[in-house]
């Protein structure tokens, strides 16, 4: 049997939606401390900086940059549970089955995993990155401001994932 492992994917195609490296590197300390599985970071190419800043800080390998469509999709797939930020990594995810841990700008919230285990921390933007779409303004302007969610609180939504999964095997 292959041994399961956490993935963290810290990148973004959209400044509104970035989640402070400081932050990342907090909750990755977290997970290691929570949970005995080992953590890969992904990411493209792009996003290359990112995941050796995190790989460096943290002692955690990063595939960035490395793999193929095709293998990443194998990647999260395999994966015990993914964390990210709302990205194409979430709905990926989502279709394969693999639970996640949404780190979500609170941008648009409609957008949420559908149908799959997962637990989704909204987080502030800067009033000047928020969209300019007068509904989705509507909707963010009813809502509570969210607060940015702790590194424990992260770990903990890891682990009570992983321990749910647990008892479906």
């Amino acid at each position: 049997m292959q041994e399961k492992y956490i993935v963290v994917h810290p990148g973004v195609s959209e400044q509104k939606r970035e989640y402070p490296t400081k932050e990342w590197i907090n909750i990755i300390h977290h997970i290691r401390d929570t949970v005995d599985l080992p953590m890969i970071i992904s990411g493209s190419a792009s996003e290359l900086k990112l995941a050796q800043d995190l790989a460096s800080a943290t002692g955690t390998l990063s595939l960035a940059g490395q793999l193929t469509f095709a293998e990443f999709i194998a990647l999260i797939d395999s994966a015990a549970t993914v964390v990210s930020v709302n990205t194409a990594t979430i709905h990926i995810a989502a279709a394969m089955q693999t639970p996640v841990v949404v780190l979500y700008a609170s941008t648009n919230p409609q957008h949420t995993p559908w149908q799959v285990a997962s637990r989704v921390f909204y987080f502030p933007v800067d009033p000047a990155l928020q969209s300019r779409n007068e509904v989705i303004r509507y909707v963010n302007g009813i809502m509570p401001t969210p607060q940015w969610p702790t590194a424990e609180e992260v770990a903990e939504a890891v682990q009570a994932l992983l321990v749910d999964q647990a008892k479906l095997i």
